[in-house]
């Protein structure tokens, strides 16, 4: 029995290369800031690798997230802030609910082992530790985890869906009390209308940024959109065709950043000169 050998299935070691190789590609790439250190748990101005509820002056071993999922969680937090910059970093949030979930369910942290009912703990694990907004920005991490994970084939294919509400769906969305609410979210109207008239002028001395903001503002004055689509916008953008009684007609064509593709915008004649 000293001698005993454990059969290792294929799939299990085809994902377990393909996360190291995942590591040892991240562990390539350039630092996110000239302050880190790679090699330490704690991270400058982007994340510490440290369990939940723990400050970011307390240094000590025992705090630090489990070495079993060290590294892959500075891989995946390099890899992911690489390719799309964040302020909030909730990559944090759902990498300590996974360490938390398997520790207490595996004694230790296997990515590969990653499957709906380590998942639902981890979601389960945010609603105890962070209040509901921060839970569901977590859960979501969590789902957008998950689909790496799959992509990259280090887990196996499966849908797992963010179970956390967002912390708004409990607030009011009808009456006095949801317009309200509604207007809360939305800028100063002549704020905005200043903003279109700096753009129509054309007689100040703007900054790169300024350009940008004044003519983002008057072109969705033109075609509304959520204001993460203008980032997609293609050079050819401009959509040309004629309506039923033979008009010519000009749109924007957005990419829909809720995943739906491209569609046409249809600007208001009035607009079109803009």
């Amino acid at each position: 029995m000293a001698n005993l050998v454990i059969f290792t299935p294929k799939k299990k070691k085809v994902s377990e290369k393909n996360l190291q190789d995942f590591i040892t590609f991240a562990q390539k790439l350039p630092l996110l800031n000239e302050e880190i250190d790679y090699d330490s748990a704690y991270w400058p101005k982007v994340i510490h690798f440290v369990k939940f509820g723990t400050s970011s002056r307390n240094k000590q071993e025992e705090n630090q997230l489990h070495l079993s999922i060290i590294p892959f969680a500075k891989a995946y937090v390099t890899y992911s802030q690489t390719h799309n910059r964040t302020k909030s970093i909730n990559e944090s949030r759902a990498l300590r609910a996974i360490e938390a979930a398997m520790l207490k369910s595996h004694g230790s942290v296997d990515i590969t082992q990653i499957n709906s009912s380590v998942l639902d703990k981890s979601a389960q694990i945010l609603r105890e530790k962070l209040s509901k907004k921060a839970s569901y920005h977590g859960g979501a991490h969590l789902q957008k985890l998950q689909e790496f994970l799959v992509q990259k084939k280090i887990i196996p294919q499966f849908t797992w869906k963010n179970p956390i509400k967002r912390g708004e769906d409990t607030v009011s969305k009808v009456g006095q009390e949801g317009k309200i609410n509604r207007e809360k979210k939305l800028p100063d109207e002549n704020a905005l209308l200043a903003v279109a008239e700096i753009f129509n002028k054309g007689i100040y001395n703007l900054s790169e940024r300024d350009i940008f903001t004044t003519s983002t503002v008057s072109t969705l004055f033109g075609a509304p959109a959520r204001g993460s689509e203008p980032f997609y916008l293609k050079v050819d953008c401009l959509h040309y065709d004629k309506d039923t009684k033979g008009n010519n007609r000009v749109g924007i064509i957005w990419y829909s950043g809720k995943g739906f593709g491209y569609e046409v915008e249809w600007i208001p004649d009035v607009m079109i000169p803009v």
